[in-house]
């Protein structure tokens, strides 16, 4: 009777696993079925119609978008995360933010020893620098260190021994022209030549000058030339408030000809200096000085969540929703940057809604402002987040997830990249990529890190991250990145393995 009874309730339990994961398998497939393309479609058109302005931070476009979003998690029964208002939960994340202006009141000399010059901004000198958000004041003698190269292979060591943290540094811009003059140059690929070029900024980086005086020809410095007004996305600043920077390189563009004696008097002729040349400390001061005006606006990224079991923790989803902005009567619509991933963000959250599965933690679906100023939406919600980013255990980012690259005919590739330090995600979205037919032809890349996209605030402070793109174009940034051009069954499918994997990361797996 005992044996009888062992082998009921053996069934018992086989019969409710089965029913149990015959269940959990209908609700995944009711959030795979969530997932539509005339819900993408609607979506992308929405976001870069030329209502939307293109969705310019802090003006009316922008401000649009972001209400679009909160109505969508509204139909959509996502839960508001943002700040609380009227004592309600809004959608709505708010900070500060400031447009500042192009440097001004400057002050510049040089002192060579036979008087001082005084060189007339953006006629003898321009600054480099596309985004300061303080104003600066230098003065120091200078080291000048040539090329400002550091390639061991070639024997070129530019700045030696030199420590050149906080010191004003003179350097020779170096093009490809410069390389086909050096004889350990010649016959390089492209590929090799365009690193090569890249080691000069490297080891600016690396080395933290205050500033940097590139010396330019009065042809190449005219080209340099800022604008009075910005004319272009690329030259208007905006930022958080400058107290939540730290002072940046300031890079300077500067006529050759104004130090040209002063470096002659020091037994250096700057038009001969080759690659070879080692850095040396030269009694010619600088003194560099302008003042920065800032005006305050206000903006806002757009939080909505679904709860988890235990709401202590979290996982991030996130894409940022601004753009370019309409410039000289020109609408940016952004329809692939970004709002493709905006609207793979909002299909993420209506398909976990509709699967009416309950994570382990809580997901969190965000969507950042002003990415293009800078990762600044996604900066302030790492200084600032809802929960604490020790709590939180994976940023996702969604950024140009809705084209195909030209060589891309099948219209299947995809392409992610994850925390070097956790293979298993690639392992996880592997996994659950064959799980779904193969969808999607993937290629992946391991990093350490990186700022090109909303991931880099996050990773600057330890979180976990992945991050997802679909295809390069020639429309990037450009006036033609319009909805015609979107591909939403693309979208759909890296949604479509998303939602699995974001399963798998909210649940531990």
């Amino acid at each position: 009777m005992k044996r009888t009874l062992t082998i009921f309730t053996l069934l018992v339990a086989l019969l409710a696993a089965s029913i149990g994961a015959q269940a959990q398998d209908q609700a995944i497939q009711r959030g795979l079925d969530a997932v539509t393309t005339s819900a993408i479609k609607a979506h992308v058109n929405f976001l870069a119609s030329p209502l939307l302005e293109g969705r310019y931070p802090s003006q009316r476009g922008g401000a649009l978008a972001a209400e679009y979003i909160a109505a969508a998690f509204t139909q959509y029964g996502i839960q508001p995360a943002g700040d609380v208002a009227d004592g309600k939960k809004t959608y709505f994340q708010n900070f500060d933010i400031v447009r500042y202006s192009q440097p001004f009141d400057w002050q510049f000399s040089i002192d060579a020893g036979q008087g001082s010059i005084l060189p007339t901004p953006n006629i003898d000198f321009s600054i480099a620098n596309r985004r300061l958000s303080n104003g600066f004041s230098l003065s120091d003698n200078v080291v000048f260190v040539g090329y400002g190269l550091s390639l061991p292979e070639y024997g070129i060591d530019s700045y030696g021994k030199l420590d050149v943290k906080g010191k004003i540094v003179v350097v020779q811009p170096v093009g490809k022209e410069d390389l086909a003059g050096f004889s350990h140059f010649k016959g390089l690929s492209n590929e090799k030549q365009e690193a090569i070029l890249a080691s000069q900024e490297a080891e600016i980086s690396k080395r933290k000058p205050a500033a940097v005086i590139f010396l330019r020809n009065a042809k190449d410095l005219m080209g340099k030339m800022p604008n009075a007004k910005p004319t272009i996305f690329f030259e208007d600043n905006l930022s958080l408030p400058s107290n939540d920077f730290k002072s940046p390189t300031i890079r300077v563009n500067l006529n050759k000809g104004l130090v040209y004696q002063g470096f002659k008097q020091h037994g250096l002729d700057i038009n001969t200096v080759d690659f070879k040349f080692k850095g040396v400390k030269l009694p010619i001061k600088i003194s560099l000085s302008a003042k920065i005006k800032g005006t305050p606006l206000r903006d806002r990224n757009v939080l909505g969540m679904i709860a988890g079991e235990d709401t202590t923790k979290c996982i991030i989803v996130g894409a940022h929703y601004d753009h370019h902005g309409t410039w000289n009567g020109v609408v940016y619509p952004g329809a692939d940057d970004n709002a493709s991933g905006t609207a793979g963000i909002i299909m993420l959250a209506k398909a976990l809604k509709e699967s009416g599965i309950k994570p382990k933690v809580n997901v969190i679906f965000a969507l950042w402002t002003a990415e293009e100023k800078g990762l600044v939406g996604s900066t302030f919600y790492a200084r600032n987040p809802i929960i604490p980013l020790s709590q939180t255990a994976m940023y996702v980012n969604y950024d140009m997830i809705g084209r195909n690259a030209v060589d891309d005919t099948a219209r299947v590739r995809a392409h992610f990249f994850y925390l070097d330090r956790q293979p298993v995600i690639k392992e996880i979205v592997e996994r659950n990529n064959k799980r779904l037919g193969n969808i999607l032809l993937l290629t992946n890349a391991a990093t350490e890190g990186g700022y090109w996209s909303d991931h880099g605030p996050f990773y600057e402070r330890g979180v976990v991250f992945m991050g997802w793109a679909a295809g390069n174009h020639p429309d990037y940034h450009k006036p033609t990145d319009t909805p015609d051009k979107i591909d939403p069954e693309k979208i759909q499918k890296i949604v479509r393995l998303s939602f699995l994997n974001m399963l798998d990361f909210a649940n531990g797996q």
